[in-house]
């Protein structure tokens, strides 16, 4: 009797140039391969066309020259680019495809699993890229011309994609350092295995948060569900709807995570899950969840979600009345600034994954990966 190899999982890390998703790519398929398994790594960079396939866009200063535009999917040979990937899928056990473009190309979409779409500041891109050498070379003007521009339309069409679409995972890499550091690329497996965070126009599912928030070493669960009520002010409401700056929202719902767990350490996994577009009445709007060992940790750690959320999220609502009439609602929270710090006092101590932590992580991503193919 003969068996088929199960197609392996596809991670993809997507995101501006110089975010650092080469050297995380590669530390994952070490950190991979030290765990017994085989990973294949698949790179954007290595199916651009040649020069004189790409197009040539005039300078802006200087219309008499131009620049080549290799951040846009026609300077890709996408074939050639997805045939590597169906082929790595059938011999490896993970895949990993990194490209600053792999989010916008359908075709390659329709084979990945999850997507890390890394985020980060212009003065952190521009930095590094300056210290880069380039084929053909970086010319003066075509990071603000050609570079920038494009990072940006390519990150509001991930975040655009995002709210229909669950596989997509954004962190922002912002940093101080020349390069991605290994320290920071586990503290990102770590962010994304334990902290779930998702802007959407889709119904949020209380199913598909249990599911995550299932660990055999918590013994509490607390879970916030907001959802449209029918009045306000004596007035009949029929429904809510919800805007997001979702460009700095999702950097600030990771800082959000970031601070429940500075200050409830023993909290295993967080979800905060906001809706945006219209939400009628009876319908959810927020999902925001905690598992801990222990549940005053569980329960105070969503109570400080909440009035986090509410105080530095740029997240707005409006809510339309029976009458016809509508207002814009302003959390009360935004006009007296970020809402008092839980206590830490009194709060479990969180005992450290056994042996190396980044293994621990990267374990817990690789067991999310094959949840998904199995799903």
């Amino acid at each position: 009797m003969s068996s088929t190899k199960s197609l392996a999982p596809v991670l993809a890390l997507v995101g501006c140039t110089n975010s650092g998703k080469t050297t995380i790519a590669r530390c994952l398929v070490d950190t991979i391969q030290k765990l017994g398994k085989s990973a294949a790594m698949i790179e954007q960079d290595d199916d651009y066309l040649l020069a004189h396939q790409v197009e040539k866009v005039p300078r802006k200063h200087n219309p008499d020259d131009f620049y080549y535009h290799y951040d846009q999917i026609s300077a890709l040979n996408v074939g050639g680019l997805e045939k590597r990937l169906l082929e790595a899928r059938q011999k490896a056990d993970f895949v990993i495809i990194e490209g600053n473009m792999i989010a916008e190309i359908k075709e390659i979409m329709q084979l990945v699993d999850k997507v890390i779409f890394f985020t980060i500041d212009q003065k952190t891109c521009r930095r590094r890229r300056e210290q880069r050498t380039y084929d053909p070379p970086d010319v003066e003007g075509y990071f603000d011309q050609i570079v920038w521009p494009a990072y940006l339309e390519h990150v509001r069409n991930a975040m655009s994609q995002a709210r229909l679409d669950d596989r997509f995972v954004f962190v922002d890499v912002s940093s101080e350092n020349d390069k991605a550091t290994e320290k920071e690329v586990f503290e990102v497996i770590e962010a994304i295995s334990r902290d779930f965070i998702k802007i959407t126009s889709q119904t949020l599912e209380l199913d598909a948060a249990m599911k995550l928030l299932r660990l055999p070493n918590c013994g509490a669960t607390s879970i916030f569900i907001g959802t449209t009520r029918d009045t306000f002010d004596g007035k009949e409401v029929l429904q809510l709807s919800y805007e997001s700056y979702d460009e700095m929202a999702y950097p600030e719902l990771r800082k959000l995570c970031s601070s429940v767990r500075a200050t409830f350490p023993t909290v295993e996994r967080l979800i905060v899950w906001h809706r945006v577009g219209e939400v009628p009445v009876t319908e959810a709007s927020v999902i925001i969840a905690a598992a801990s060992p222990h549940r005053k940790d569980a329960i105070q750690a969503v109570s400080m979600a909440i009035d986090e959320l509410k105080a530095r999220i740029p997240i707005w609502k409006k809510e339309s009345y029976a009458d016809g009439e509508h207002s814009w609602k302003e959390n009360e929270e935004w006009k007296v600034g970020k809402p008092k710090e839980t206590s830490s006092s009194q709060i479990a101590t969180y005992t450290k994954p056994q042996g190396d932590a980044k293994f621990f992580w990267l374990h817990e991503l690789i067991q999310q990966l094959e949840r998904l193919r199995k799903d």
